[in-house]
């Protein structure tokens, strides 16, 4: 398999030097392809062609002709410079025996079902962009659509409306968890200061009006309506932040008129 040259660099940052000491012919890394484009079946057929030719006798003598006779190998699955999971670790093949026993590892490499993840082509993202009604999952999978058809980033950013970053993003994320990952989580965020249940608690102070002689006004202003949201409720806002929480309960500010 070729990989451009800038990929190829990051696998073997990703991937690491050989651990063992064990001076070698070749290092080689097995880049198996864990991209959108890559459906179950020719994930599988990328094993299973690994794994057959550490099985093959012309293979383990083309090893064995080598200077010293053996080469190191490991097999990784790369989506791309960000995403890759080593899936059989470095391995020392001088002979028959260890070039099976890699090949073995390569067969217990569970078989992942991609199905509904990375396993839609770019017309099925296209078809499921024209039923979404959420603007932001319909932008990204168009994005992701022009990126399985070649589409240069720059260009798939600038038709869905994004920044250049953001559709290699959305790619890491929907090779990790299909469609459902271009979805915006939930963010934790703030909580409201003061419970909605409250809300009509804190009405109804507001209607009931000040303390003449205690207040010294006839109408509240909102810095006492700060005042009774923090002594009756625990709710400290800012001046900003209960005038906005009072136009979300449909409350017009109280102009308060002085005592005579």
């Amino acid at each position: 398999m070729l990989v451009p040259t800038g990929v190829a660099a990051a696998i073997l940052f990703w991937v690491g030097a050989l651990a063992a000491q064990t001076a070698v012919d070749l290092e080689l890394v097995l880049a198996v392809v864990g991209s959108g484009s890559v459906n179950r079946a020719m994930f599988d057929l990328e094993l299973a062609g690994h794994a057959a030719a550490f099985r093959d006798p012309t293979v383990i003598e083309a090893i064995r002709a080598g200077q010293r006779g053996r080469i190191a190998v490991t097999l990784a699955l790369w989506s791309d410079p960000t995403t890759l999971d080593v899936l059989v670790p470095w391995t020392v093949i001088a002979d028959t025996g260890s070039g099976e026993a890699f090949a073995k590892a390569i067969d217990a490499v569970p078989r992942r079902d991609r199905s509904g993840s990375t396993d839609l082509s770019s017309e099925d993202l296209r078809r499921l962009a024209r039923g979404a009604t959420d603007g932001r999952v319909c932008r990204r999978l168009l994005a992701i659509a022009m990126a399985l058809d070649g589409v240069s980033r720059a260009e798939a950013a600038r038709h869905a409306g994004m920044d250049r970053q953001a559709p290699r993003d959305w790619v890491v994320r929907y090779n990790a968890e299909g469609v459902d990952g271009l979805r915006d989580r939930a963010r934790p965020g703030r909580p409201p200061r003061l419970a909605a249940a409250l809300e009509a608690d804190l009405a109804r102070l507001i209607a009931a009006g000040p303390d003449v002689e205690g207040d010294g006004v006839v109408e509240y202003r909102v810095r006492h309506i700060r005042a009774l949201a923090l002594r009756h409720f625990g709710a400290d806002y800012s001046r900003t932040g209960m005038q906005d929480r009072l136009h979300r309960m449909k409350l017009s500010f109280l102009t308060p008129r002085p005592i005579h």
